[in-house]
């Protein structure tokens, strides 16, 4: 537990101060599982913890009050460090609770999930994850693959494929059910459910909803086989934009803050990459080293606070150009000014 400071509001965003209304188009029941969440948030139903940051510092700046979906959530930024998270947050049990009761899939993507689900097994989902761990290590090599937070599994395929024993481990029972109809090795549960030791371990868009990031990758490093390797993705705050806040991300990373919480857990960075979709990854293994001194950090939050303002600037001038876009498009004016103002 920790004493939050927050000693000044970094950004003005206002498309995330407005609880309830989101900045994406959501259906009527994504809506409904949005001001039911809110109001057990606002009741205290939810609970929430202010914590420390990893660098052991305090003191923050506020970036949003809300997420992306107006859920009530707000996202500071440390002073110290310049790693951006969710402060006050759910605690563990609280997350927990969100993840099991599918109550976070239907805020996400509706009560039509699962049947969305289905195509992620047959648009290669997972073939860059395959790609880059086996670029590292030769499939032929690999004996057996883990992944936390595996969803349905659809990450798993290609590794599944290529004649390697897959586990995956979520908290969704409905994802899980899914994933075992493909023949996958689908276990519902978290870190504390996870058993034996592999050779590669998959972590897709999962280490910014651990609570203690350095914690569940030690116990995550305990389970991983000599010479293994530990594959990361991530969203990349260095292509910081608004639609990457939402509420069950607990931390943010860069390329350099990355490196240091997993340091901090005894991984060593081989390569990162940023990928297309605007997303981090990266490929660690277990180190010998001693944990990084967060002077490595020196400088981050200026860097970061000098991007996000600059962001705010040119958000701030985005908006009004989308109202006048909308309003134009509303009377069928739209395209024509287009043609007007860029001819071809």
């Amino acid at each position: 537990m920790g004493s939050v400071v927050v000693e000044e509001r970094l950004v003005h965003l206002r498309a995330l101060d407005r609880p309830g209304r989101s900045i994406l188009k959501l259906g009527s029941d994504q809506i409904a599982a949005v001001r039911a969440m809110n109001d057990r948030i606002r009741s205290g139903e939810v609970a929430f913890e202010a914590v420390d940051c990893f660098c052991g510092s305090s003191r923050f700046a506020e970036i949003a009050r809300t997420d992306r979906y107006g859920l009530l959530q707000s996202t500071l930024i440390c002073k110290r460090c310049g790693l951006i998270q969710s402060n006050p947050r759910m605690t563990q049990t609280a997350y927990r609770d969100f993840y099991e009761s599918d109550e976070y899939r239907r805020v996400y993507e509706g009560d039509r999930f699962l049947e969305r689900s289905e195509t992620n097994y047959s648009d290669g989902r997972g073939d860059h994850v395959y790609a880059q761990v086996t670029s590292r290590r030769p499939a032929v090599q690999i004996r057996s693959v883990l992944e936390v937070g595996a969803a349905g599994g659809w990450n798993l395929v290609p590794f599944a494929e290529s004649g390697i024993d897959v586990t995956g481990y979520d908290y969704s029972g409905e994802l899980i059910a899914l994933g075992r109809t493909r023949g996958l090795n689908l276990i519902q549960g978290g870190l504390d459910e996870v058993e034996g030791t592999h050779d590669v371990i998959v972590l897709n868009h999962v280490v910014e909803h651990f609570t203690d990031v350095p914690g569940a990758l030690k116990t995550l490093r305990a389970r991983l086989a000599p010479e293994g390797l530990v594959f990361v993705e991530v969203p990349d705050m260095e292509n910081f934009h608004v639609g990457q806040l939402q509420n069950a991300h607990t931390y943010y990373f860069t390329r350099r803050t990355l490196e240091f919480c997993a340091g901090l857990a005894g991984l060593r960075l081989l390569e990162q990459r940023r990928e297309p979709n605007g997303h981090l990854s990266a490929v660690f293994a277990a180190s010998g080293s001693p944990a990084p001194d967060v002077g490595v950090l020196a400088g981050h939050y200026d860097e970061m606070a000098a991007l996000l303002r600059r962001y705010a600037r040119t958000y701030r001038l985005r908006t009004p150009v989308r109202a006048i876009g909308r309003v134009l498009d509303s009377v069928g004016l739209k395209e024509p000014m287009r043609r007007i103002l860029l001819p071809t």
